[in-house]
């Protein structure tokens, strides 16, 4: 009887297995994925709080520009206003439109910076 028990319970583990294996590679994908956004928000961050103090300091379009290109996650965009008395830059990225992350939120990075005189 036991004998009989045991045949029966054969390849159970696999099957088991089967299921479950989707499931985790789906949820290592979105935790790759997470990661992934926190250090392209990071980089928005510091690329956003660099060009606001380079653009507070007086610092050429140029300049700032390679600073941007060099400090921003690439196909960042970026959104100044200046004032007399304050420099404001985001630094927006989103995921290219391809597959499935295109519908993954966008991560962008404010910053403020008071004009140096």
């Amino acid at each position: 009887m036991k004998l009989a028990r045991l045949r029966t319970a054969q390849g159970s583990v696999t099957a088991e297995v089967a299921l479950a294996l989707p499931g985790l590679i789906f949820v290592s994908y979105l935790m790759i994925l997470s990661v992934l956004l926190v250090g392209q928000q990071m980089r928005c961050r510091d690329a956003a709080s660099a060009v606001a103090r380079a653009i507070a300091r007086g610092e050429s379009d140029k300049a700032v520009e390679q600073l941007f290109e060099q400090a921003a996650p690439a196909l960042a965009q970026i959104s100044t206003n200046v004032s007399d008395t304050v420099v404001d830059v985001v630094v927006t990225w989103k995921f290219p439109a391809a597959g499935p992350t295109r519908f993954l939120p966008a991560v962008s990075a404010h910053s403020v910076a008071p004009m140096e005189s």
